[in-house]
């Protein structure tokens, strides 16, 4: 009890903080790993305890009843969490169900306050833009130039692109908070079944992303906003899932040639560090032809029979 007690405390803080800080979104995804965990030890009172505490977050840090509910929501997706995966649900469709809730959530709430939501962006956009011209003017940096161009198209194309990048947004953290839960539960009775290694994305996605294509050329040649709205938005939101899938394929492929831990994250770094990351999003979309995963299990496979006989001599 007393552990439970200071599990409570602790999360009502850290998430207090956070709310207070006008954090909200890093508030609410605090609490949907632990409500799952808790029903999935079938420790309901435990569970709806958390749900409580997110609420009162939401009440105390929002100072609203509606962020309160939104607490509420936010804390309840650990429910469908721990049911799907009580379910032994696939890992990725533990993922998508998760990441479907959420977006709903969070999406739901931009296009609410879409006005304002739009006005704050621009606000935020305008002031790096003015910090990054200031750095330019005192340090003559084509970077800085170049970033700041970079943002005045993202200030024009917000709209087009927000609720894609949301989406990207929310897929990422509810794989982790997924990839999180199932962690704690290896070797139990109750988890998801595979794991984000090994997730792997239906072929018919490859459809959505050639309609996709096909509308973003019809767009230029009959400009439409709704059109260019709908297409966007969701040709970044498929990117996401893309990318995932690609950095699904990294870490197997490390984990099949049983690469040192410190060179994997050496990988990782220097992928992001040299803005290489990007072509993560081609080798998911690939792999729906190719099965990348098959093609490193027979590369690993091969690899090991041929350092058999070097052991053995």
């Amino acid at each position: 009890m007393l552990a439970y007690f200071l599990t409570f405390a602790g999360l009502f803080a850290l998430a207090g903080v956070c709310a207070l800080a006008g954090l909200h979104p890093l508030a609410m995804a605090i609490f949907p790993a632990p409500v799952a965990l808790c029903w999935l030890s079938r420790a309901y009172g435990r569970a709806l305890g958390l749900v409580i505490c997110a609420a009162l977050v939401g009440f105390w840090g929002g100072g609203t009843v509606a962020m309160g509910i939104f607490y509420i929501v936010a804390a309840m997706i650990g429910v469908l969490m721990g049911v799907v995966m009580a379910w032994r649900w696939p890992f990725g469709w533990c993922v998508a169900a998760v990441t479907a809730a959420a977006y709903l959530l969070v999406a739901g709430n931009v296009l609410a306050y879409w006005e304002e939501s739009r006005r704050e962006a621009s606000i935020f956009i305008n002031a790096r833009i003015a910090e990054l011209e200031q750095a330019d003017g005192e340090t003559e940096s084509v970077m800085a130039s170049a970033l700041a161009e970079s943002f005045r198209w993202f200030d024009a194309n917000w709209s087009n692109l927000s609720l894609g990048m949301l989406f990207g947004m929310v897929l990422l953290a509810s794989t982790a908070l997924v990839a999180y839960v199932a962690r704690r539960l290896r070797g139990g009775d109750t988890g998801p079944t595979g794991s984000f290694s090994a997730m792997r994305l239906p072929e018919w996605v490859v459809w959505i992303a050639i309609a996709l294509a096909l509308l973003w050329f019809v767009d230029r040649r009959w400009p439409n906003e709704m059109l260019r709205l709908l297409a966007w938005n969701s040709a970044v939101g498929v990117a996401f899932v893309y990318w995932l899938n690609g950095f699904s394929i990294l870490l197997h492929t490390m984990s099949a040639f049983s690469l040192n831990p410190f060179l994997c994250i050496a990988i990782i770094f220097g992928m992001f560090y040299l803005n290489a990351h990007p072509a993560l999003c081609a080798v998911g979309l690939f792999d729906t032809w190719w099965d990348f995963r098959l093609r490193v299990a027979r590369a690993a496979e091969s690899r090991r029979k041929s350092r058999r006989p070097d052991d053995e001599a």
